[in-house]
């Protein structure tokens, strides 16, 4: 899981279609996806490691099937910018956001050897977070990737 993580923030990070967010300040691995950094900067992403199902095929070879939470967070403003974005001045939405994400992430096997497949199982609605003196627009998308956990022979 620890590489996965480490991967799909690389990947973020270096897309050229997400260089509307920071790569320091907006984009972070968490143990939780309601936490939010203090230094953070919007709009930003936040990378959750999910449940690890597994399945045995042989005596020596299984295959995993982790999941990651990506977590797209969007300050709320008047009218339907967070969500819709805007062209003038250009703002990201956060359905902007997703569709984004999703382009750098979809079918991306993140150059892990192990990865045998990658692909988008679910997006949750948006959501407010926050409180009234700082709201926030949070949409999630699980990420399902297909590893082989094929042992050595001993």
């Amino acid at each position: 899981m620890k590489a996965l993580l480490t991967a799909i923030k690389s990947a973020l990070v270096g897309a050229s279609t997400l260089s509307y967010i920071n790569d320091t300040t907006g984009i972070w691995i968490t143990p939780d996806e309601d936490m939010i950094p203090m230094t953070a900067t919007f709009p930003s992403i936040a990378i959750k490691d999910g449940p690890v199902p597994r399945e045995p095929l042989t005596n020596l070879k299984s295959e995993a099937q982790p999941s990651v939470h990506i977590l797209l967070y969007q300050k709320v403003t008047s009218g339907d910018t967070s969500i819709m974005g805007q062209t003038a001045p250009a703002i990201k939405g956060i359905l902007d956001m997703a569709d984004d994400v999703r382009g750098v992430l979809d079918n991306n096997r993140l150059s892990i050897a192990s990865v045998l497949s990658a692909m988008a199982t679910d997006e949750g609605a948006s959501e407010i977070i926050g409180s009234d003196d700082f709201v926030l627009l949070k949409k999630r998308l699980e990420y399902r990737y297909v590893q082989d956990e094929t042992r050595p022979k001993n």
